[in-house]
């Protein structure tokens, strides 16, 4: 039950104060429709905490996965930069045999 409520009205210049009573029978909501409404709001709130939690652990399988690619590509990265690498050595040493051999044939063709 709502508690009265004052309201001021003027009549020829005096003001009388009246209360507003709100009987049970203008009262068309009970405890019980309020407790059906809490519950099923409450209800609400579980389901949609429930739906985002299953949707932030399909983000996080997600995010793990990438993770694992982004290492995986990494690991390749590095393994590729080391055979360039090597490579690169190797075409080094080729190229110093080449010139050295290429110089000896230069010595034989003038001698």
């Amino acid at each position: 039950m709502l508690p009265a409520q004052p309201a001021q009205m003027a009549c020829d210049g005096n003001y009388y104060e009246f209360r507003i009573l709100i009987s049970q029978t203008n009262n068309h909501y009970s405890s019980e429709d309020n407790d059906d409404f809490i519950t099923s709001v409450s209800d609400r709130q579980m389901l949609l905490i429930k739906k985002q939690n299953e949707e932030l652990d399909e983000l996080s399988a997600s995010v793990k996965i990438g993770g694992g690619i982004g290492l995986n590509i990494r690991d390749e990265l590095l393994a590729q930069d080391k055979i360039i690498g090597d490579l690169g050595s190797e075409m080094d040493g080729t190229t110093n045999r080449l010139d050295f051999v290429q110089k000896k044939v230069a010595i034989h063709e003038e001698g």
